[in-house]
Formats: structure tokens, sequence, C-alpha cells
């Protein structure tokens, strides 16, 4: 809040009176506690994978120790509540120290929201103005994109969004590239299918199950089929036709036509 004008008056001669240029030296001048900046990192886009994400933040006026750092918009992590969440990581103008936050934080699934507290072991404040603060926790993806916004707030704060300097969401959906060929057109001759997969991210067991068809009309009996080694790399042992089964074989299903494949080991995005 600031007051618009001064007068001063002396007997029945009066004036305006002249204020300083900089506004915060304006008698009177109040300023709206807020967040002047905040920014969100992480370290993998993988479904399901956990995740480290720091969150820095910088305010234009001291928070009080044992305040309530509040991050939101985590919605669909697949880590379950959490009490004693650690956090770790805690930087003051980019060099660790690590008493401005305690050392544990409440995180909800359901809420999407962690909430940490600031320490009070030195003497108060404990943050101070337009210094930047920054402190890791790690929490699982969601198992595909969660494009929620994500914002930082604590009690008497105007809360801030935070700017993701990564892709904007905490997890990617996956995505394919694929090739199929085919050995022979002859109607009712043995054919052998050829398919190449390119999967944006890694998968690991059992994480991933792929399923390639229709293959109208094919005639093949239901139940494990082997698979072959296309181009010398044995990526074929990646698969096999159900969790407990073989290594280099998938499942033909002929009600669907479709060939079903379990992840046996490893899948590098790069294979």
């Amino acid at each position: 809040i600031s007051w618009m004008s001064y007068i001063c008056t002396a007997g029945s001669a009066s004036c305006l009176m002249d204020l300083p240029q900089q506004i915060e030296q304006q008698p009177f001048t109040v300023l709206c506690a807020a967040f002047t900046s905040a920014t969100l990192f992480q370290t993998t886009v993988r479904p399901c994978e956990l995740n480290t994400l720091t969150v820095s933040f910088a305010t234009n006026m001291e928070i009080p120790s044992f305040t309530a750092i509040t991050v939101s918009g985590l919605l669909d992590a697949s880590s379950p509540d959490n009490d004693g969440l650690s956090i770790f990581g805690q930087k003051k103008n980019g060099v660790l120290q690590d008493n401005t936050l305690q050392s544990q934080a409440k995180w909800s699934q359901g809420s999407g929201k962690l909430v940490t507290l600031l320490n009070g072991d030195f003497p108060l404040p404990s943050t101070r103005s337009g210094v930047s603060y920054s402190f890791s926790f790690s929490i699982r993806n969601a198992p595909s994109l969660a494009a929620s916004p994500f914002s930082i707030s604590a009690e008497g704060f105007l809360s801030a969004p935070v700017v993701n300097l990564v892709p904007r969401n905490l997890s990617s959906d996956p995505a394919v590239s694929a090739f199929l060929s085919q050995s022979t057109a002859t109607p009712g001759a043995a054919n052998l299918i050829t398919v190449s997969l390119r999967f944006n991210i890694d998968f690991g067991s059992p994480s991933l199950i792929v399923t390639i068809g229709p293959f109208s009309g094919a005639i093949a009996p239901n139940g494990p089929v082997a698979l072959q080694d296309g181009d010398g790399t044995m990526n074929h042992l990646i698969f096999k036709a159900s969790q407990d089964g073989m290594q280099g074989t998938g499942y033909w299903n002929s009600s669907a036509s479709s060939l079903t494949l379990h992840i046996a080991s490893s899948w590098p995005s790069s294979a």
C-alpha cells in the first residue's frame, strides 16, 4: 500500500511534500510478501522411475523460521504417502548447506503436495530476501503424462507458479516407431515376419507388454512361438511369451491374430 501524497501545513500556508524517488523509502509503502522466482528441475522423464526433483526459490522479504514451504501440482506421482520424505542437497546462492530446511518433509500422493518446514536453529528470520535457496527430494514419476501446473507457497506469502526447466511434465509418455516386413505374399505359405521397434525411453522388466497385430487371416496355433534373431544383435532375447516364459519367445493369440511380447530384460531406448 502506498499513500499518493503528503501535505505540510504551517498556519495558513500549506504545500505538498516531496517524496523519495525509491518506492521502498516512501512513508507507509508496504510490500506484499511474495516469491520472486521459483524453478523446478528433474533427473528423468521415464514413467514410474525414481525422479529427483530440485526446487529453487527466492522471495522479496524474509520467511520466518518454522514456516511451511509447500510445493503443489505433483499429481499422479507413483510414490505413496510419506511423512518422512528425505530433503537433501540444500543450497544457498548455489553453495551447499543443510540448515535452512528440516531434513524430512511430508509427501501426500493424493493431493500431489510436498510440505517442508524451515528450521529455527539460527537467528530469525530463516531466509533472506533476494537470496536463492534450493533443495531436492525424490519421488516416482507418474505412469503417463502428468501435465498439472506446479506452484510454491508459504504462509503469508503470495504463491508463485514454478517454472519447469525440463520438459514441462513430470513424466514423458513412451513413444514408439515400428517397421514391419514379410518374406512372402503367397497365399497359404509360411511367412517370416520381421518387426523393428524403437522407443524414446528405456524399459525394464516387467514394465512393458508389447502387442503386435492384428494379422488378419493368419493361421497359427495358439500359444508360445519362437522368435528369431533378425540382425545378429540378439535383441529377440529381450522378449518372452509371458512373465514366466522363456527368453526369445512370444505368445500368439489365434483369436485376436496378434503376438504378445513381455520384457525379459532391460530395453534401452537406443536398441
